[in-house]
């Protein structure tokens, strides 16, 4: 019993490990960033302005409020960011 509860906490805790180093890796990179653009949402039509800009080789970033739509956009291999586009700090 003591093995499978170790086990289980020891593989939750490097999962969310893994996250916050996922998440510090991309903010560096966003912060490194210079004359890009940001996507505010990554719905039907973000998803269509992010592949036009990607395709074209434009630095971009992209906003969403919805944790869905980030790993969508995470999967897609996009920079992307979780929060409200008309919050100040998140646009900074």
């Amino acid at each position: 019993m003591f093995y499978v509860v170790t086990t289980i906490v020891g593989d939750f805790i490097e999962q969310a490990n893994q996250g916050i180093f996922r998440r510090r890796r991309m903010e560096n990179r966003i912060s490194k960033l210079r004359d890009h653009f940001i996507i505010c949402g990554y719905g039907r039509v973000g998803k269509e302005v992010a592949i036009a800009f990607s395709n074209s080789k434009l630095p971009l970033v992209i906003i969403d409020s919805s944790e869905m739509a980030i790993a969508e956009a995470q999967n897609d291999s996009y920079l992307c960011l979780s929060g409200s586009a008309s919050s100040d700090e998140i646009l900074k």
